[in-house]
């Protein structure tokens, strides 16, 4: 019944998405103009003398690149109730995200205006996205699921992770959509939420499941126990998934699904917008939303790590292959500000891009610039060579000494094991090799770099870990590289005595 009106909405978003991408550089000069202009007057604007006229340059000259640490000051007075602060007026909305399991939390503003054309709106355009792509799609026929976290609120201001707050202050009408109810979706206690969620969805028609591929698993485990193996959901359509890169998961959702048509829709939403989606069914790659109230600069990721800004770029100057550190201006009043995330674009014409990790997220213990973008491919490709499934995975440097050459060393939690770990290692190894010719040279001969180690952990170790380190959520994600074994010697002692 709702399919018919849904999919005309959905089209005409469609139609005038394609108007902004089409003339990328008038749309994000208008971002920009527009955020100045209701920016200018808050206590922000003022510390930094801004105008609504500001041309890019005088922007650029105005307002340094800020960390969280270096923006937390004006946030901190906005959880206290003070307005005009960073956005005009109020905020009452507030997204918690640590980035990490070993960080403190970060507190991100989520303005009326932002919530409804970013969050909301790039739902919205993924679905339009989706639709054009599949014009026939069912997928409003049945219901979605949505793998959400919680909220919180006191004194008026309502405080969780973005999946909690877009759960929370979704419509009346979209509980027509979903299962579970929205109270079901919000309950605080994971495990009690996922085993109600088993529970009362195993016999829903879901037709579509959103969420960070490692948390849709623990349902997914769930579920196929509740339905003893025997096929479940059989009209389930799409998984749009975000979070983490998918490309390691591939074989553990075909663990659970086999050769079912799913469609896998890859999304770029943070706590701090939604910025990219999948565009196309054939790649992964994701086209940037351009005009959902977010002004984008991108740093060359060499000098973002030497903290040098001076060649910072706005969209139009961007380069294909070129890797760079992300920096958003927002309409919540996120300004300048360094995500921690890196990009590498695709295509310009649309303005496409692939995400490659996290500015902190790297190995260069040797040189060897590894990146998360390549850990990702090399397992998943090592699990294609040897018919294994893995769960979760971290990396850590271990380095050389007086008897010894470095190298990296790999906690892996299996689903299902290779028949031969040297046969796993050797084919991590030679895909890594392939994909980063740094790397390539740092094993030459072994001397500086030797041959990956790994260690397999025992299955559930690192959701046990996640719950021990507080943070089991639908948000958190285990760091996938490290620059020091401060995690793997923390997995070690947790393995010991549990």
């Amino acid at each position: 019944m709702l399919s018919f009106p849904v999919k005309l909405y959905l089209k005409i978003r469609y139609e005038a998405m394609i108007g902004k991408l089409e003339n990328p550089e008038n749309t994000q000069r208008g971002q920009l103009l527009y955020i100045l202009q209701e920016i200018a007057s808050t206590s922000f604007g003022k510390d930094h003398k801004l105008s609504p006229y500001d041309t890019y340059e005088e922007f650029n000259k105005k307002v340094p690149v800020r960390t969280y640490e270096e923006i937390a000051p004006y946030i901190e007075r906005m959880l206290k109730g003070e307005s005009n602060v960073l956005w005009h007026g109020l905020i009452h909305l507030f997204s918690k995200s640590s980035g990490t399991t070993n960080a403190a939390s970060k507190y991100l503003p989520v303005s009326t205006e932002s919530y409804t054309t970013c969050h909301h709106g790039g739902i919205e355009d993924m679905l339009a996205l989706y639709v054009n792509a599949y014009p026939d799609t069912e997928i409003f026929d049945g219901k979605s699921i949505g793998i959400t976290g919680t909220v919180e609120t006191k004194n008026g201001i309502t405080i969780g992770d973005i999946s909690g707050i877009i759960c929370h202050e979704s419509p009346w009408w979209s509980e027509f959509l979903r299962v579970p109810n929205k109270e079901t979706a919000l309950l605080p206690d994971w495990n009690e939420k996922s085993s109600i969620i088993a529970d009362t969805c195993s016999d829903e028609d879901v037709r579509v499941i959103a969420g960070v591929p490692t948390w849709i698993s623990v349902i997914l485990d769930k579920v196929k126990k509740n339905k003893k193996e025997k096929d479940f959901w059989p009209n389930l359509e799409l998984i749009a998934h975000g979070g983490v890169s998918f490309e390691p998961y591939k074989n553990l959702f075909k663990f659970y699904f086999g050769d079912k048509k799913i469609h896998y829709w890859q999304n770029y939403n943070a706590s701090e917008g939604f910025f990219a989606t999948q565009d196309k069914p054939d790649s992964e790659d994701m086209v940037l939303l351009i005009a959902n109230g977010v002004f984008y600069e991108f740093v060359p990721l060499s000098d973002f790590h030497n903290q040098d800004y001076t060649k910072i770029v706005p969209l139009s100057k961007v380069a294909i292959g070129k890797e760079y550190a992300l920096i958003i201006t927002t309409n919540s009043g996120l300004i300048r500000y360094s995500i921690g995330d890196t990009v590498k674009f695709t295509s310009l014409s649309p303005y496409r891009i692939v995400i490659t990790g996290r500015t902190k997220f790297f190995l260069n213990a040797f040189g060897e610039e590894i990146v998360v973008e390549n850990t990702t491919k090399a397992l998943a490709y090592a699990q294609k060579e040897t018919g294994s499934v893995v769960r979760h995975y971290t990396v850590a440097p271990i380095f050389m000494n007086k008897d010894s050459s470095g190298y990296h060393s790999w906690y892996i939690e299996f689903e299902e094991e290779p028949q031969s770990l040297e046969t796993f290692v050797k084919n991590l190894d030679e895909e890594l090799k392939n994909i980063n010719s740094d790397y390539r040279a740092k094993r030459s001969g072994g001397t500086i770099l030797s041959e990956p180690k790994i260690t397999i952990i025992p299955t559930g170790t690192f959701e046990k870990w996640l719950k021990y380190k507080n943070k089991f959520s639908p948000q958190s994600k285990v760091p996938p590289l490290s620059k020091d074994t401060s995690i793997c010697d923390e997995l070690d002692k947790f393995i010991q005595t549990n």
